[in-house]
């Protein structure tokens, strides 16, 4: 989100640049409004459960990192709140690729890779 409002300031200083004054305004006060929301989500305090669903990581491990003192936490009572704002973000991966179906010819191509050459084990005759 943070780029698309770092994106929306940009095309409105194009805009500026051709003297487009009225979209230009229109951006910026779009890429504010925008920009506010998210300061504002990030001062939200929010449970283990969904700072483990906002983050990607398991609750376990976020107590881990407030224990070890490298993630801030709020205690009420027994609960812990965090600041979505503080919270680290597990990456995702982007390039991964699903594994598909059991290729045969692709399974034939890697065996006949790693035969070694002068045959098989099957048709080496005893000396």
């Amino acid at each position: 989100m943070e780029a698309l409002v770092q994106q929306w300031r940009d095309h409105a200083a194009l805009f500026r640049r051709y003297r487009q004054v009225l979209p230009a305004d229109w951006l910026e006060d779009r890429a504010a409004e925008v920009g506010a929301a998210l300061q504002a989500r990030d001062q939200e305090l929010v449970t283990l459960s969904e700072a483990a669903r906002i983050s990607n990581y398991s609750p376990d491990h976020l107590r881990r990192l407030h224990r070890q003192g490298k993630l801030t936490a709020m205690r009420k009572g027994r609960r812990l709140f965090f600041r979505v704002g503080d919270l680290p973000r597990k990456p995702t991966l982007v390039d991964d690729q699903p594994r598909g179906e059991y290729d045969p010819s692709a399974h034939a191509r890697q065996v006949a890779i790693r035969r070694p050459h002068g045959g098989s084990h099957d048709t080496q005759e005893a000396a």
